[in-house]
């Protein structure tokens, strides 16, 4: 069956005794099953609408150069993305009052250039820039759970050595799929932030907590015995309503909110088990 493809594939990677590629050519699955089958040490990937081919070395080389451009971001923003200002503003406010006309600023160039949602985290260093360079000794204890750990110790003024960075990337808990090319999940540092004023405001509900609960519990079985790529997605969204059924209970009842909590990051490290 000969069909039109929606992105270009290189020659070398048709030469590869790849069942994927084969079933992929032969209509057997489309573009997205095949986008999403692709694993981290496969020796192509997709870059530009083009299914590229990747030597060892040339994985390896831009391995390298995405770990040095994480450490420069991590040892600038502490793994902060600045879009993500824009989510928590009144309590960044409330903690740095003379940011507010960096934020009107960058917000009304924003509306003013229409600028796409893309773009929002490089307008927003204007405002993470102010932030880090205002004098520390502030009280920033407001911000934890909501910035990671590594921005809340720069903005207290502490120094990032480049031992503790080395290698580095910072991922908040709530991402249900992490999709980070040429790098092993083993080497992503996930924490427990939220860049949101959902769990500082959020009432306890205990319809929530058993809906979460509930979701968490049918995505078990799909975790266990799930297929490839699927089995990995499903595995995040599990985490995703851990998370939520624990700030829903927590300000009622401490100890299953550290239950679930517990549970949650026992499944992040080793995966789910019956």
């Amino acid at each position: 069956m000969s069909r039109k493809l929606l992105f270009e594939i290189e020659e070398d990677i048709l030469k590869l005794d790849d069942k994927r590629i084969d079933a992929f050519r032969k209509a057997y699955i489309d573009e997205t099953d095949l986008m999403r089958m692709i694993r981290s040490d496969d020796p192509f990937e997709m870059v530009d609408g083009r299914l590229k081919f990747f030597t060892k070395i040339e994985r390896q080389r831009m391995l390298d150069e995405y770990l040095k451009s994480q450490k420069k971001h991590l040892r600038t923003f502490g793994g902060m993305d600045p879009g993500d200002l824009r989510k928590i503003r009144d309590l960044i406010l409330h903690v740095f009052p003379e940011a507010e006309d960096v934020f009107n600023e960058v917000e009304e160039e924003i509306k003013r250039d229409q600028c796409p949602d893309c773009i929002l985290p490089f307008k927003y260093e204007k405002v993470a820039n102010f932030l880090l360079s205002i004098p520390k000794g502030r009280d920033v204890s407001a911000l934890e759970g909501h910035i990671p750990s590594l921005t809340l110790r720069l903005l207290k003024g502490d120094t990032l050595a480049d031992g503790e960075l080395e290698g580095v990337i910072v991922v908040p808990s709530y991402v249900r799929k992490i999709d980070i090319p040429f790098l092993d999940e083993s080497k992503i540092v996930i924490e427990d932030f939220d860049p949101s004023l959902d769990n500082a405001t959020r009432k306890a509900c205990w319809d929530c907590v058993k809906k979460h609960l509930s979701e968490a519990l049918v995505l078990m079985p799909e975790c266990l015995m799930g297929y490839g790529a699927d089995k990995h997605e499903q595995k995040w969204e599990m985490i995703g309503h851990l998370s939520q059924a624990a700030k829903e209970c927590v300000k009622v009842n401490q100890p299953l909110a550290d239950r679930i909590r517990s549970l949650r990051t026992k499944i992040m490290k080793q995966g789910p088990v019956l």
